[in-house]
């Protein structure tokens, strides 16, 4: 394990897969909100974690939901190619038929994972399933007008 500028650290080490890994980074985790972001993704801006926790929280909310852009090329899928590779999010029910939330633009209440992590049976899309589970267990969630990744 290396560490990097506190309170940040890394550690590898095998794993069954994207959310095995996820959840082992859950386990780990200190501070009272989780982001997950893949290794050909980046931040939309340096200041965006700034921007985004200077303002006051409700405590009831359990989700920070924001926009995600794709890099997209000729060849992929039309939905990344629509606006521009721009997904904005639904909080509705919406997201039964259609993914609209992508883990690279949500911020998760580290408390909503004490009872259940990713289910590691789903090699796609475990996400998906968790933030349906989350949707209808119908908890406090902010929607930001804000790009949060782009994502590759």
């Amino acid at each position: 394990m290396q560490t990097l500028e506190k309170p940040f650290f890394w550690k590898s080490e095998p794993d069954s897969g994207v959310y095995d890994a996820m959840n082992k980074g859950i386990l780990l985790a200190k501070g009272e909100w989780l982001y997950f972001l893949g290794a050909d993704d980046t931040l939309a801006h340096t200041t965006i974690l700034k921007s985004i926790f200077s303002k006051p929280l409700d405590d009831k909310t359990q989700l920070i939901i924001g926009n995600v852009r794709y890099n997209w090329k000729e060849g992929d899928a039309r939905i990344l190619k629509k606006n521009n590779g721009l997904i904005t999010p639904s909080w509705s029910m919406k997201i039964w038929i259609k993914n609209t939330l992508h883990h690279q633009a949500i911020f998760y209440r580290k408390t909503l994972f004490a009872s259940q992590n990713y289910n590691t049976s789903y090699n796609l899309l475990a996400d998906y399933a968790f933030n349906l589970t989350l949707y209808k267990k119908k908890i406090a969630i902010k929607i930001i007008d804000t790009i949060i990744a782009i994502c590759g």
